[in-house]
């Protein structure tokens, strides 16, 4: 399966990509809908987007994230030994 983002329109009922698709005629495709921070012509919230990232992350991916990011960051980010 092959995955790409790209910006689409919705107008009159329709969604039209902004860049061509170059896809087989009768292609099926999965669509995820994101829209863009924008709400009533204002960004989210910190708190929407922090809820928005969070639902993006699958329930299988949260048990690879490490729970002592703050104190280890230096071994996470960059393989320096951990802090006991």
């Amino acid at each position: 399966m092959t995955t790409r983002r790209l910006k689409a329109e919705w107008t009159n009922g329709t969604l039209k990509p902004l860049e061509s698709l170059e896809l087989q005629e009768g292609t099926i495709v999965t669509l995820a809908i994101e829209q863009d921070e924008v709400k009533d012509g204002q960004p989210h919230s910190i708190l929407e987007t922090i809820d928005r990232l969070r639902e993006s992350i699958g329930e299988d991916e949260w048990d690879g994230i490490p729970t002592d990011g703050a104190k280890n960051y230096r071994h996470h980010m960059y393989g320096h030994p951990k802090v006991e």
